[in-house]
């Protein structure tokens, strides 16, 4: 019984491990791709944590997760980094692949 109830744990830490990689790989690629200030990165530090948990991210989240809208939700991430839709579109195209 006991090897029943720990395969699944096994499962879902699997797919944890998983999506933390995809999401590291996905904003080391971009990191290469552009030069961040250090707000930016502040920033780019809380929508890593929003990604490890969905693996997706969109504009509404910015305002909807309480990580992200208490640094001021999606008007100030758009003062931060201008084109946010780029950015997330970029981010969600990297962690599919």
């Amino acid at each position: 019984m006991s090897d029943i109830v720990q395969k699944p744990w096994g499962f879902f830490h699997t797919l944890r491990h998983d999506g933390v990689e995809r999401v590291s790989r996905a904003m080391d690629a971009l990191a290469k791709r552009h030069k961040f200030t250090t707000e930016q990165l502040q920033w780019l530090s809380l929508v890593r944590e929003q990604l490890i948990k969905n693996l997706t991210i969109d504009e509404d989240d910015f305002d909807n997760t309480p990580l992200l809208q208490g640094r001021g939700g999606v008007a100030r991430a758009k003062q931060v980094f201008g084109e946010l839709n780029l950015l997330v579109g970029q981010l969600n195209e990297m962690i599919a692949t």
